[in-house]
């Protein structure tokens, strides 16, 4: 099945500075992107023809019951699985 995940940064004051922050804004502060410090807050069936714009809409403004994380910033991960591998 094709699905989609979207990570978030773990709640705390030690991650204050990647919060809401673009990457190339991260590397130009010397700072790198470490997984560890991800949850996963929300997976749903990829369905034909979804795309990042309708991912951000569908969480930001038709909310689904089910997904409890903030509204997608510049600072979460969305993965798209295509037969279970990472579409680039």
């Amino acid at each position: 099945m094709n699905t989609y995940m979207v990570y978030q940064l773990k709640d705390g004051a030690d991650l204050r500075d990647f919060r809401f922050e673009p990457l190339d804004r991260l590397h130009s502060a010397g700072l790198s992107v470490d997984p560890a410090n991800y949850e996963l807050v929300y997976a749903a069936p990829l369905t034909p023809g979804e795309t990042l714009e309708t991912i951000y809409t569908d969480l930001n403004i038709h909310r689904p019951d089910d997904f409890h994380g903030h509204s997608l910033s510049v600072s979460d991960i969305v993965v798209m699985r295509e037969y279970g591998n990472p579409l680039c």
